[in-house]
């Protein structure tokens, strides 16, 4: 089937469909797939940053902590507890700054008075509750599908379910173990950001007069485009990282670190035909795993990927690492595969109390 002249990817020809219909598609394919745990990482993170606004809002303005004076919050923005995404933000009544708590004779003394109740509420509503231990986890094992499906393209047979047992290899459980560290130390960073322009707002409003309501405001603007901003990506950048860093060391246990990869830079999802030039210039370009260690993400919000290269096949030693990745054995209970020689499968070896016998998987294909 031909494409008729003049006719182009926007045509709805049945002509042109089969061709620029795919290319559409691969446009809009994230190679991670971890689109899902980019996005609630990111929104929990919002959500705990529009806890503070709100704890200022009710402390500032409504019970007036700093003893200024002024209308009630009824309806200034961000007043009621759910952020802008309509979901529930759970607070801590107890951290909302009572009437006159920074209520001093000198601006130096609420300044510092309210400088030790936001540690605290940092440390209560956001650093706390982080949970983005889940996220990052989700991401890692996303890496580790990833990196198995390149393996089994290559021959390899590892078990659909390989990711799961797999985390709990002390290779993997270090390296994820070193993503939640960093996540968690991402986060802290952005707290203290958001808290020195905070109190910059609170000491330059106290100077100038202002009143409980524009420092409320002022305030939260800090909170929104510092905290919340950062927040959101860091939470898409961590996920990323953490996928990048579980295929490569996933490549790694199985090749050994002589084998090599290549980028694969995602297409942009928004459905048009722009793909952000640094990314674009390192798709293709082949790395060794050692090399290819905090390439990817390339800047803040990558969505790259890591794919094999077809140099690691080129290899006597990475050939002879994916063929006997073709000798596989079943667990007898279940048949489910088995990626390495042991005596039952993870989910049999819970409750068998003896070892099962094993079969070899090419008897059975013969």
């Amino acid at each position: 089937m031909s494409v008729h002249a003049g006719h182009g990817q926007d045509c709805d020809h049945a002509a042109c469909q089969p061709r620029f219909g795919a290319r559409e598609e691969q446009r809009r394919t994230d190679p991670t797939r971890t689109k899902t745990p980019r996005k609630r990482f990111a929104q929990h993170l919002r959500g705990r940053f529009d806890a503070i606004k709100y704890h200022v809002n009710r402390g500032i303005v409504d019970n007036d902590a700093l003893g200024l004076g002024g209308p009630d919050i009824s309806n200034l923005e961000a007043g009621d507890d759910t952020d802008e995404f309509g979901v529930q933000v759970d607070t801590n009544d107890d951290l909302t700054p009572g009437t006159g708590q920074f209520d001093f004779p000198s601006n130096a003394d609420a300044a510092a008075a309210f400088d030790d109740w936001l540690d605290e509420a940092f440390e209560g509503e956001i650093l706390e509750k982080y949970n983005g231990d889940r996220y990052v986890r989700t991401g890692y094992r996303r890496g580790i599908d990833h990196a198995d499906k390149q393996l089994r393209d290559y021959g390899a047979t590892i078990p659909e379910d390989n990711a799961a047992q797999t985390l709990r290899i002390p290779i993997h459980e270090d390296k994820l173990s070193l993503m939640y560290e960093r996540a968690f130390e991402e986060l802290e960073g952005i707290t203290q950001a958001a808290g020195q322009e905070i109190r910059r707002e609170l000491t330059e409003g106290l100077a100038q007069g202002q009143g409980p309501r524009k420092i409320a405001r002022n305030i939260n603007d800090r909170v929104e485009k510092v905290g919340k901003t950062r927040a959101t990506v860091m939470a898409r950048t961590e996920v990323i990282r953490a996928h990048s860093e579980s295929s490569l060391t996933e490549y790694e246990r199985i090749l050994g670190e002589d084998a090599a990869v290549s980028a694969k830079a995602e297409i942009s999802t928004a459905g048009d035909n722009r793909v952000c030039d640094i990314c674009l210039g390192l798709e293709g370009r082949v790395f060794s795993l050692q090399e290819a260690r905090g390439v990817i993400p390339v800047h803040p919000q990558c969505r790259c990927a890591w794919v094999l290269a077809e140099e690691t096949l080129q290899g006597s030693t990475n050939s002879a690492r994916l063929q006997d990745k073709r000798v596989a054995l079943a667990c007898d209970e279940c048949g489910i595969p088995l990626a390495e020689e042991r005596p039952r499968c993870w989910h049999c070896d819970r409750a068998a109390a003896v070892d099962l016998p094993m079969t070899d998987l090419r008897d059975v294909a013969g």
